[in-house]
């Protein structure tokens, strides 16, 4: 498959490094990253999956920061990109369902985001939960995409709107970064500060969040087949 992922990682979340080195290697994905601010340069820079290393030190994070490791996958010569988060994995069909998608014309493809919710086994279900989604494949063919909004996740297709594939329930993301109550207040925490900060001062918008830890007793749970 002709595609490589692009990844940015904070130093908050240099732990996720070896879990996200685990998914590569499974997957045999070659990736982009982008080191945000980080004290010292991790093992993974020396890793054969990965293609290129990008760094930044100054100011908050904003979504326009993902804008080199986009252009970098393009310039190598990808002919699809895969957003993925380094607190992110896939299911186990991943790669024969993937090359399938890629086969469609279409500009993205959007899929399935759970948020395994307690442990590795358990996804949440409930209220927003169990709608969430998330456009991850990029068609770089003849495209040019852009980060046009500080907060709004994922680029935007230049010049016409995407044609977008949805496959959620055709392929599942599974999203770790909130299985505990203690990751899920990291999280709230870090995304208020990033959209307060690119908002000059305004309140972070997205109910999500919030509910995230508000309901988090009232969590409906299931057990999971996609690992």
């Amino acid at each position: 498959m002709n595609i490589c992922a692009f990844t940015a990682v904070c130093e908050e979340d240099r732990d996720w490094l070896r879990q996200y080195i685990w998914e590569a290697e499974r997957l045999e994905m070659p990736f982009v990253i982008l080191l945000d601010r980080f004290s010292s340069r991790p093992k993974i820079l020396n890793h054969r999956l990965c293609v290129r290393v990008l760094e930044r030190h100054g100011g908050e994070f904003t979504e326009q920061a993902k804008q080199p490791l986009l252009d970098a996958v393009q310039q190598l010569g990808y002919s699809w990109a895969l957003a993925w988060d380094v607190d992110e994995t896939y299911e186990r069909d991943f790669s024969w369902k993937s090359r399938n998608l890629m086969g469609l014309d279409v500009d993205a493809i959007d899929t399935r985001w759970l948020n395994l919710w307690g442990d590795v086994h358990y996804v949440r279900v409930d209220r927003e939960f169990c709608k969430g989604h998330r456009v991850k494949f990029f068609n770089l063919h003849n495209r040019k995409w852009v980060f046009d909004h500080p907060i709004t996740n994922g680029p935007k297709l230049a010049g016409r709107k995407a044609k977008v594939s949805n496959a959620t329930t055709a392929l599942t993301c599974l999203h770790h970064g909130m299985m505990t109550a203690e990751l899920r207040r990291l999280h709230k925490d870090r995304w208020d500060r990033i959209y307060s900060t690119a908002l000059r001062g305004d309140p972070n918008p997205y109910n999500f969040w919030r509910e995230m830890v508000e309901t988090e007793d009232e969590a409906v749970t299931v057990r999971h087949g996609y690992t």
